[in-house]
């Protein structure tokens, strides 16, 4: 398992999430949208996004502003459905979960092979969702540190830190069930940020948990969610942004550290 000193830790805390740009609308309630999570790779100024709760299928623009007029260049098929929003890009592969399984899988998106999986035992049961959206089972981050993968078991929030090459679990962390009122979450360097409403306009993001020292912490963020039904927040490092799937709308909110 891995031992805190193995992280590539970089100590930072968000310090403002500013007011979110607005892209483009849709008309999926559902969906995802990123860019490459990865700092060094040849796709970085690529679009990838998802449509729907769950679906088959992976959208690509060669950039933002093919993606702001949807005009996308590819559309790919993977070998399974998807279910949530809590998917994920790193260096041309799609990491998502596989729907009615407790697979989470790795697939590359350029070759069309599958390059990694991972089963979380016992932990998908219908109606068990991550978050009260319905948004998904398992949410997958990226920050500098790596890759992680939340989910719910019975009424406990589950944190697990896999090697992002091949998914092999490094150490789980378990927060207590007073967490279970969370309704999304990003993290940035280690910490773990909760939003504890999507649905009003602007919110305060008031405790996040550090998961190097194990504790919890408070803040005083604000969030916002301008149209009222925010079902994907994804913070990627590369671009120092939060992305973020708001009824429909793609939003780009800049963040400072």
């Amino acid at each position: 398992m891995l031992q805190l000193s193995q992280f590539n830790f970089s100590d930072c805390q968000v310090k403002i999430i500013g007011i979110p740009v607005y892209q483009r609308s849709t008309s999926n309630v559902y969906g995802s949208w990123h860019m490459d999570h990865c700092h060094s790779t040849q796709w970085t100024n690529y679009i990838w996004h998802t449509r729907g709760i769950k679906d088959k299928y992976v959208y690509l623009y060669e950039s933002l502003q093919k993606f702001k007029l949807s005009d996308h260049i590819k559309k790919i098929d993977i070998p399974n459905y998807f279910y949530g929003t809590g998917n994920m890009i790193y260096n041309g592969s799609f990491i998502y979960h596989v729907e009615n399984t407790n697979t989470v899988q790795k697939f590359d998106l350029f070759t069309n092979q599958i390059i990694a999986k991972i089963n979380i035992t016992d932990t998908f049961d219908d109606g068990n969702f991550l978050y009260p959206s319905k948004s998904a089972y398992f949410d997958m981050k990226v920050d500098d540190n790596g890759l992680w993968i939340l989910f719910k078991k019975f009424r406990s929030f589950k944190i697990l830190k896999v090697n992002i090459d091949n998914l092999k679990v490094q150490k789980m962390w378990s927060l207590p069930e007073n967490s279970t009122d969370i309704q999304n979450s990003f993290i940035v360097c280690g910490n773990l940020y909760f939003i504890n409403n999507v649905t009003v306009e602007r919110t305060k993001i008031i405790t996040y948990y550090d998961l190097y020292l194990e504790k919890f912490g408070t803040t005083n963020l604000q969030f916002n969610n301008p149209y009222g039904k925010t079902v994907m927040i994804s913070y990627n490092p590369s671009k120092n942004n939060i992305f973020s799937w708001d009824n429909g709308y793609p939003l780009l909110h800049p963040v400072l550290i």
